[in-house]
């Protein structure tokens, strides 16, 4: 009799109509066009990029348009997985590997960006930069204890002038 109940769960399962694909189709056609219209309208009000890369750092509002891209974009990603991947009314155990997998991406992803907040700092024992500081350029740094810090190193792929090929 065990058999026969399993069986009987087994077969019968969910069927999600058509009419809610649909309406979440529609949904990620209307988030796509939030998205696009989010970068017009934000993009519009951005002062032009500054070829040189002088000005340094994003405004706020490319930091803002961002975050909506970047929030509106999840929506979409949440709506996918739940009507088109059937993790809404699917196996619990996918939805939990799902949010274990996504939970694990933001340990990573966070422990990646806060890598630049111990940048600069100092190593007691050797008293010296930990990882240095670089320019936009990607100047090398320097240890303080070389004896002229003033004359930079030359570069590795200039050549003094006598070895230099004759072209």
């Amino acid at each position: 009799m065990r058999y026969r109940e399993n069986l009987m769960k087994a077969a019968t399962h969910h069927v999600t109509p058509l009419w809610v694909y649909l309406a979440v189709f529609g949904g990620l056609c209307l988030l796509t066009l939030a998205t696009v219209g989010q970068s017009l309208v934000l993009g519009a009000l951005q002062p032009a990029p500054d070829p040189w890369g002088d000005g340094g750092g994003h405004s706020f509002l490319t930091n803002l348009s961002i975050a909506l891209a970047l929030a509106i974009a999840t929506v979409k990603a949440g709506l996918v997985a739940l009507f088109f991947m059937h993790l809404l009314h699917g196996e619990r155990f996918n939805l939990a590997a799902l949010l274990g997998s996504l939970f694990f991406v933001v340990i990573f992803f966070g422990l990646t960006l806060i890598d630049p907040l111990t940048r600069g700092q100092f190593n007691p024992e050797e008293a010296h930069p930990l990882a240095p500081q670089m320019n936009r350029i990607g100047a090398r740094f320097q240890h303080p204890a070389s004896e002229d810090p003033a004359e930079p190193e030359p570069a590795a792929t200039e050549l003094p002038p006598e070895t230099a090929p004759v072209l």
